[in-house]
C-alpha cells in the first residue's frame, strides 16, 4: 500500500513539474514574441510576424511594445497591456508613451496648461512624481524635460542632475547631449558640463561616434557645390568636436550600420566614416538612415517637389531599390517587419516587399 502511495505521489509531481514547464514555455514564447499594432474599423490591435491577429482590435488608440508593455488607450484615459491582451497597469492616465530603459514617461492633465509629466516603472509604480510641465523619454539614463520653464535633465529616481538654462538641449546619446545658447550648438556630458563649445548653427545625436553638426557655407566657400545656392553645409564631428568629416554636403543624417545617407545639391549618397562615397543613390529623398540593411527612400513621380508627390521604398546598401517606391510613407524595419502607409490606410510588409497585413484604418 506504501509503495502504491509512494508511485502515486511520483506521478502526480512528475505531471505538476511538467505542467509547469509547459506553463513557462508558453509565457515566454508569449513574452518573446515581436507584436505590431494595426488599426481596424477605428480600433487598434497587435499582429505577430506571421500576420495573424493575437490581441484583436478594440483599443481607442495603441502605441508599440517594449520591455513587454504596451500603452493603449480605453475609454478617455491610458494604460498598459502585456503580450497576452492583459491589463496590467490600469489605464488612469491622461497619456501614457512606450517604455524605454524600463521606465515610462506618463502624463496627468489634458490641458497645456495643466499638464504634469512623471514616470513609472513596469509595475505601475510612481518613480518620479508629475511636477513637470515636459519629459521626454529615458536615454542614457538621464530624462530631458522642462521644470518651472526651465530647461533641465532628471536621473530615474526624479533628482534634477542638471539644471542649467539652455535655449533648447536633446536627449542624450552616446553619454553628449546637444544644446543651444544664443543662437549657436554644441554639447554637454552627463554632468552638465560644456564639453563641445557652442560654435555650431546646428548639431545632431551623436551616432557610432560620430555627429551631424552644420555650419554657414560662407565660412567654407571652398566647400560650396558649384551652381548650389546654399545657406548651410553640414560635416561630421568626432567626441572633441573636431571635423572629421569636412562640411561639404547639403543635408546629412545619423550614421546607422556605418553608413550615413547625404547629399550634395539634388546628388544623393552613402558614405562611410572616412567620407568615402559607398555608391549614390537615384532618389528625391532619403527616410531615417539605414536599419537590418535596409534604408527608407523616395522617388517624386511627377517631377514636383510637393512632399505628397513622393512615394516610398527601401534601398540595400548598394544604394539600390530592393522594394520598389509605391507607399506613402514607410517606417523602418524592425526584426524583418516594415509599417508602410498607402493613402489613409497602414498595412505591414516584409523584407520581400510582401504585406503580411493588407493596409487598414
Amino acid at each position: 500500500m506504501k509503495k502504491n502511495i509512494l508511485s502515486a505521489i511520483t506521478v502526480i509531481t512528475i505531471i505538476l513539474l511538467l505542467v509547469s514547464c509547459v506553463n513557462n514555455v508558453t509565457e515566454d514564447i508569449s513574452n518573446d514574441q515581436e507584436l505590431y499594432r494595426i488599426v481596424k474599423r477605428g480600433k487598434w490591435g497587435f499582429i505577430n510576424q506571421d500576420g495573424e491577429v493575437v490581441i484583436k482590435p478594440k483599443y481607442r488608440w495603441a502605441l508599440e511594445f517594449s520591455d513587454g508593455l504596451a500603452p493603449v488607450q480605453i475609454g478617455e484615459k491610458m494604460g498598459y497591456i502585456n503580450t497576452k491582451g492583459e491589463i496590467v497597469i490600469e489605464p488612469k492616465f491622461d497619456f501614457a508613451n512606450a517604455f524605454s530603459e524600463g521606465l515610462a514617461i506618463i502624463r496627468f492633465g489634458e490641458h497645456i496648461r495643466d499638464r504634469r509629466y512623471g514616470v513609472i516603472d513596469t509595475g505601475g509604480n510612481i518613480v518620479v512624481e508629475p511636477v513637470f510641465e515636459n519629459l521626454s523619454g529615458f536615454s542614457d539614463g538621464l530624462a530631458n524635460g522642462l521644470k518651472d520653464g526651465k530647461v533641465v535633465y532628471v536621473d530615474t529616481e526624479g533628482n534634477i542632475v542638471i539644471d542649467k538654462q539652455f535655449d533648447i538641449s536633446l536627449d542624450f546619446s552616446e553619454g553628449l547631449a546637444s544644446f543651444e545658447s544664443e543662437g549657436k550648438y554644441g554639447y554637454i556630458n552627463k554632468k552638465g558640463e560644456v564639453v563641445i563649445e557652442a560654435i555650431f548653427e546646428g548639431t545632431y545625436y551623436f551616432s557610432e561616434g560620430l555627429a551631424a553638426a552644420r555650419v554657414r557655407a560662407e565660412d567654407y566657400p571652398e566647400n560650396i557645390p558649384k551652381g548650389v545656392n546654399v545657406e548651410y553645409l553640414y560635416g561630421y564631428i568626432d567626441k572633441t568636436g573636431e571635423f572629421v568629416i569636412e562640411p561639404k554636403y547639403t543635408s546629412a543624417l545619423d550614421f546607422k550600420e556605418g553608413i550615413a545617407l547625404v547629399s550634395i545639391g539634388a546628388e544623393k549618397m552613402g558614405i562611410n566614416k572616412n567620407g568615402d562615397v559607398l555608391f549614390k543613390a537615384d532618389v528625391w529623398n532619403f527616410g531615417e538612415g539605414f536599419r537590418e540593411g535596409l534604408a527608407p527612400a523616395a522617388i517624386n513621380v511627377d517631377g514636383n517637389s510637393i512632399i505628397e508627390n513622393l512615394k516610398w521604398g527601401f534601398i540595400d546598401i548598394n544604394g539600390k531599390f530592393v522594394i520598389e517606391p509605391q507607399f506613402d510613407e514607410v517606417e523602418n524595419f524592425r526584426n524583418g517587419i516594415a509599417r508602410v502607409r498607402v493613402g489613409d490606410k497602414w498595412g505591414y510588409i516584409n523584407t520581400s516587399g510582401e504585406y503580411i497585413w493588407k493596409p487598414s484604418k
